[in-house]
């Protein structure tokens, strides 16, 4: 009897890249988890609290514009009619940027939940991947070995005369 095995080279190679695979889902699903914290904490947490801070600046510079502008109110005078005019400006200024800023902070709760709620759906399909890089291709490369091993014995049995 004599077996037609010609290439367990072809086998072993797939066996080296099932495993490969194995390591590079574990990677891209690490970095993928890292990336996903990475942004969560961006959204929830740096980025409220930079247009909290902006906000209150912006409230302050509110503040102080309506403030010198009531003062220049109060004088009497031509001159003051073109300062009253600039603090004028610099009162409608300081007020687009506060609700710029209200803006701003309304949109990183938005997105904080939104991207609550995607997390919580990639959950299932990156842990899926996970489990596959972890226990199936693995699993799949010892079966590949144990094929190479058979047919290596075959192939050596049935080479004897």
């Amino acid at each position: 009897m004599s077996s037609d095995v010609r290439n367990l080279d072809a086998l072993r190679n797939l066996r080296v890249a099932t495993l490969q695979l194995s390591d590079d889902f574990r990677d891209a699903s690490m970095g993928f988890r890292a990336a996903v914290l990475r942004t969560e904490q961006w959204i929830q947490d740096q980025q409220p609290g930079y247009w909290k801070r902006q906000l209150q600046q912006a409230e302050r510079e509110l503040r102080s514009a309506e403030t010198a502008l009531h003062q220049l109110e109060s004088q009497v005078g031509s001159a003051t009619r073109v300062s009253a005019t600039e603090a004028k400006q610099r009162v409608v200024r300081s007020r687009r940027r506060l609700e710029f800023c209200r803006s701003r902070l309304d949109l990183c709760r938005k997105h904080s939940l939104r991207l609550s709620r995607l997390i919580d759906a990639l959950a299932g399909p990156v842990a899926e991947l996970q489990g596959s890089s972890d226990s199936q291709l693995p699993r799949a490369a010892a079966d590949l070995q144990k094929w190479i091993d058979a047919l290596e014995s075959y192939r050596g049995t049935s080479d004897s005369p």
